[in-house]
């Protein structure tokens, strides 16, 4: 296990540092200690993420924390984990919110450009954040633009009356 400062503690290893690697970085890490100390020939490390997870807000049909049991998810995985996007979810406004090191980036995907596949955030990490923002339909509901049905309908009801009783 891995404690809150990124060491894990190994009875003949001792403590070692991970904070910050990739798995595969770790892997070699930790083969290469082994190897050092003569204490294994050829070791074989496995390191599996426990408690990997992420978040998908916004314009999603179930938005939620979804705990991840693969090494790896794309964005698009994650995104269909969630239901796809809703009426109300703008494909060419996705925001990825990753913290590393205690340092918050926000990075901005369009999932219709083909770029998607070169950005540095198409594969999630853990505790990453993915929001869909709102495209401008659900944009001018919350605003209250609701309210011109509600408006028309009164109108057509009152010059129906006004034709019904001139007649």
């Amino acid at each position: 296990m891995v404690d809150v400062d990124g060491n894990i503690d190994y009875p003949v290893l001792g403590k070692v540092k991970l904070v910050g690697l990739t798995i595969e970085d770790a892997k070699n890490l930790l083969k290469k200690k082994f190897e050092e100390g003569d204490l294994l020939v050829n070791p074989v490390v496995m390191i599996r993420i426990k408690n990997y997870r992420i978040s998908i807000l916004g314009g999603v049909s179930s938005p939620g924390v979804y705990p991840i049991l693969s090494e790896r998810i794309s964005i698009l995985e994650a995104i269909a984990m969630a239901g796809d996007l809703n009426i109300n979810g703008k494909r060419t406004d996705v925001l990825v919110i990753r913290d590393f090191n205690g340092t918050k980036t926000y990075t901005q995907i369009d999932l219709t450009s083909k770029e998607v596949f070169n950005s540095p955030v198409f594969y999630l990490t853990q505790n990453d954040i993915v929001y869909v923002q709102p495209n401008k339909a659900a944009i001018s509901s919350a605003s209250g633009d609701s309210r011109i049905g509600l408006i028309s309908s009164l109108m057509t009801i009152a010059v129906s009356a006004v034709i019904l009783l001139t007649r």
